[in-house]
């Protein structure tokens, strides 16, 4: 959580706030990118380092590797049935 990640002096509330910023622009840009492609991004994950007082975004950003989309094309219909979205 949150509490425990500040806690336990894995970052700082500071940074913590920063990277919740962040994460949550990355999160939003990397939805219109995929819409535009006719995806939903459903899942990612960002890695972070810093360097002094700086934060870095670092490593692959909305990959196949590091997400998983869904196609928007058919999606509603699939979750109203019950069926699996297509990967």
């Amino acid at each position: 959580s949150k509490e425990d990640i500040i806690k336990y002096g894995l970052v700082s509330k500071e940074d913590y706030e920063q990277l919740e910023k962040y994460t949550l622009a990355l999160f939003q840009r990397g939805q219109e990118l995929a819409k535009e492609r006719g995806l939903i991004l459903v899942d990612t994950k960002y890695e972070f380092g810093k360097d002094g007082d700086d934060i870095f975004l670092i490593d692959e950003i909305h990959t196949p590797d590091s997400s998983r989309y869904f196609y928007l094309e058919g999606y509603q219909k699939r979750q109203d049935t019950g069926e699996p979205q297509k990967q």
